[in-house]
């Protein structure tokens, strides 16, 4: 066993953390919460190897000060654990996922419109002043590398110079979600907003003795995650001003769902059948799974019924609608489940 864990369930997690990282996940946020589950397992000295009930009601209880969200994200842990232990025919329970928020979330969609707006305001938005931690200049070409491309905000704060290859046309992404490296292609325009960044980005006074980050900080270092929020918002509060019909309350995100939604429609447009255009897609996503993708387009209803109709059509034995009979069904009980 791992000398990391120390319950009955100690070496199901270390083979279970080793089968994901061998997929190429991270997993260390899983890690943490397994050894909260190990530590809480001890105490309780459960005699294993599945979930009890009793185990799963503890683990289960809304902690001081937790948000609903956060408990959500504590249950899925165990959840998952269990239902490998279950993958393995251990006897065990598995804890229904409790609901958490708006459950009919839908992310914002830009228009075309809304995008040339939103990118000439930053553009107009001068230097912050002088001695605090960020210089505007990179906001324009980093919203827009966030459109154009649909990284996610953590892989554009981890890029270096060298990553962006501004000959080939492509940006090298290390750092991602999943652990997964990935090259995408990038279009000319884009790459010659990027040398403008550059000239401007080499008359900085770098005091940064770190790595020689592509979007950066005053002092040359790595942008601020607060920062790119802050600007964000203040984009899309200007816009809200200046644009009457303008009434969505976007996330820094939804740049990421415009470019995956629009990327699919061009494709489609352009002729490329919805089995090619799809998983071309979910490369270019980064996305470990192809039900990742799915939903992305699924969430919104700004998805053309074309769309829509080729996901069902293409993934109806994958991607299975819910309905109350597969909700009745013992694996989908309104409490637990025990399985075998």
């Amino acid at each position: 066993m791992n000398k990391n864990f120390t319950s009955v369930y100690g070496q199901y997690f270390e083979d279970y953390i080793k089968i994901k990282r061998k997929l190429g996940q991270k997993f260390d946020t899983a890690e943490y919460q397994f050894r909260v589950i190990d530590k809480l397992a001890t105490e309780f000295q459960e005699k294993g190897p599945g979930i009890t009930y009793e185990f799963s009601r503890k683990w289960a209880e809304l902690k001081p000060h937790e948000g609903s969200q956060s408990k959500y994200n504590r249950i899925h842990y165990l959840k998952t654990f269990s239902e490998y232990l279950h993958s393995l025919d251990i006897e065990t329970f598995i804890p229904k996922l409790p609901k958490y928020g708006n459950t009919n979330f839908k992310p914002y969609i830009f228009s075309k419109v809304e995008i040339e707006k939103l990118f000439s305001i930053c553009d107009k938005l001068k230097f912050m002043k002088s001695g605090t931690n960020v210089n505007l200049f990179a906001m324009p070409l980093l919203f827009r590398v966030l459109y154009s491309t649909g990284i996610r905000r953590g892989e554009a704060m981890s890029l270096l110079e060298k990553d962006v290859n501004l000959v080939e046309l492509t940006i090298n992404i290390r750092k991602s979600k999943n652990g997964q490296q990935r090259i995408i292609p990038i279009s000319a325009s884009l790459a010659l907003q990027c040398k403008t960044y550059l000239t401007y980005k080499g008359n900085l006074r770098n005091t940064f003795k770190g790595p020689n980050f592509f979007f950066v900080g005053s002092m040359g270092g790595p942008i601020g995650r607060n920062s790119i929020q802050f600007w964000f918002k203040k984009c899309i509060n200007i816009l809200k001003m200046e644009s009457e019909e303008f009434v969505g309350n976007p996330r820094l995100h939804d740049l990421r769902h415009t470019f995956a939604v629009t990327s699919m429609v061009k494709m489609l447009d352009d002729g490329k059948p919805f089995e090619v255009s799809f998983p071309i897609l979910a490369i270019y996503l980064g996305h470990s799974n192809i039900s990742s993708t799915e939903q992305y387009l699924r969430m919104t209803d700004k998805v053309s019924p074309k769309i829509l109709e080729s996901i069902d059509k293409s993934f109806k034995h994958i991607f299975p609608q819910i309905n109350k009979s597969y909700e009745s069904n013992r694996f989908f009980r309104n409490d637990f489940k025990f399985s075998k």
